[in-house]
């Protein structure tokens, strides 16, 4: 992993610029150490010059290409900039609207393009939309350019690497990578939603609730303005999956709100499941099963159902047979909550349940930083220690949660 605030901050000591024409002209200029109205004599104003340096002025072809003579520079150097910006442009909207044919289409275009910051760029956003392990070395890579980066450059890569650094379960850092997006001056409206999207989720994983609500209801604002139905679902359904363990009401009156017909195929049984989920917190069985009846055997989300239904099945041939499904059932990281609640509900012993507990849940959810489910597996295993008499184990399980919280406070604070 690199070190974020170390690059930035070095990025903040040395000059930065953006691909825009007027941005390289300017460039040129001071690298010549010319002043404006040398440049701008006998061709235009000084004031239509610097309007141009800082990209405020609707460009005239004529007066740019006798700009470009003067300063010697070739057109073909702007011409690069920027077709490279373009494709950069159209990746963004390709990969923040989920439109995978797209993004291949452009990644397929430039894909044997090296030694180019836009272009690996793209890339890294390719190989990320689709869990390519190929974005690992390249992010490194891109670390060490981060000081040459404009702001457009730098929003996208920190994005980018807090989506990666986020699916390998290192919430920490992708936390890290989401908040310094944020503090980029001039970036894309779509990579900010995402950005915000993520922080939401992050703060909700780090029990920060009241802090994630501005960055949910900025991402749900954008989302609306740029019409971006997938994302908003996506946003929408993770709140739901955040609300319902406190507020199953809230959450079921939020799924009301929308139309499984307008998901997509995973989206839906992301929904049949926060359903199914909201529905057993207040005790409507019926409305569970019924729920569940919706989610495929080829959705990811099938182990997760099978094992609501185990929980909910009163019958001990039925439940035998869901016992048998699940173990036939592939489990990927998504699943691994749902694994662990199957692995606590098989136990009758509450000697088992608390080594369990110890040694399997608790380290889990200290590792990928989800601190609701953190206190959920302290409060279990304090619970089967005063049954047992044992107050003191009891209270030292609570307090190693208070110290896990305090720590993620702390970090957030510096952050």
């Amino acid at each position: 992993m690199i070190n974020v605030k170390g690059s930035l901050k070095k990025r903040k000591k040395e000059h930065k610029w953006d691909k825009n024409v007027g941005s390289y002209l300017k460039r040129r200029r001071l690298d010549l150490k010319r002043k404006q109205d040398w440049v701008a004599k006998g061709i235009c104003s000084v004031s239509y010059l610097s309007k141009i340096e800082n990209n405020k002025a609707e460009e005239n072809p004529t007066i740019v290409r006798e700009i470009m003579e003067k300063l010697e520079v070739e057109p073909k150097i702007i011409d690069l900039n920027i077709a490279n910006k373009k494709y950069l442009e159209e990746a963004i909207t390709a990969f923040y609207f989920r439109n995978s044919m797209e993004l291949r289409r452009i990644y397929t275009k430039v894909k044997d393009v090296g030694q180019n910051l836009t272009i690996d760029l793209i890339k890294l956003m390719y190989y990320v939309a689709n869990h390519d392990e190929r974005a690992n070395p390249l992010i490194l890579a891109l670390e060490q350019v981060i000081p040459s980066m404009d702001d457009l450059d730098l929003q996208v890569f920190l994005v980018l690497a807090g989506f990666f650094y986020g699916e390998k379960e290192h919430y920490f850092y992708a936390y890290e990578w989401f908040s310094a997006s944020l503090d980029v001056e001039q970036k894309s409206e779509c990579f900010t939603a995402l950005s915000n999207m993520k922080m939401y989720e992050l703060n909700q994983r780090l029990l920060k609730k009241n802090h994630s609500s501005k960055y949910g209801l900025e991402a749900r604002r954008l989302m609306q303005r740029h019409h971006n139905w997938n994302r908003l679902n996506e946003v929408n359904l993770k709140r739901i999956d955040c609300i319902f363990e406190e507020l199953p009401n809230s959450a079921l009156k939020e799924l009301k709100n929308i139309q499984p017909s307008s998901l997509n195929g995973e989206q839906k049984m992301q929904y049949y499941l926060a359903l199914a989920k909201a529905n057993l917190k207040i005790g409507h069985l019926e409305e569970v099963k019924h729920a569940l009846f919706f989610i495929d055997k080829s959705s990811e989300y099938y182990f997760d159902a099978l094992v609501l239904l185990y929980e909910i099945t009163e019958d001990l041939e039925e439940k035998d047979a869901i016992k048998s499904e699940i173990v036939k059932t592939k489990v990927t990281k998504i699943n691994q909550p749902a694994m662990i609640q199957f692995r606590l509900l098989s136990m009758n012993d509450n000697r088992l349940k608390k080594e369990y507990l110890k040694k399997v849940a608790i380290p889990y959810a200290k590792k990928v930083a989800n601190l609701h489910l953190h206190a959920e597996y302290i409060k279990e295993i304090s619970s089967i220690c005063k049954e047992s008499s044992r107050y003191k184990e009891a209270t030292q399980y609570i307090d190693t949660h208070r110290k896990i919280l305090k720590k993620a406070n702390h970090f957030i604070s510096q952050i």
